[in-house]
């Protein structure tokens, strides 16, 4: 389902789409991309509030990893 709805974003009109997701989510998105194995969705470790880029068009997908914010420290 995942791969479909990446499919299918409009690439002419050059608009973003933000999509908050929960990590499963996220990690099918990376497998569809990569075209990986599907049993590398278990090795994939997606970080709370942490940022991941897809970009491109159907077949030809780029990504980009930006991590979690920092916690502060409790001392």
């Amino acid at each position: 389902r995942v791969g479909g709805w990446l499919d299918t974003r409009p690439v002419e009109d050059g608009g973003r789409i933000v999509a908050v997701a929960e990590p499963s989510v996220i990690r099918a998105a990376l497998v569809y991309a990569l075209k990986a194995p599907p049993a590398t969705y278990w090795n994939i470790d997606v970080r709370p509030l942490s940022t991941t880029t897809v970009t491109g068009r159907a077949g030809r997908w780029y990504l980009r990893f930006d991590g979690a914010p920092a916690q502060p420290s409790r001392a």
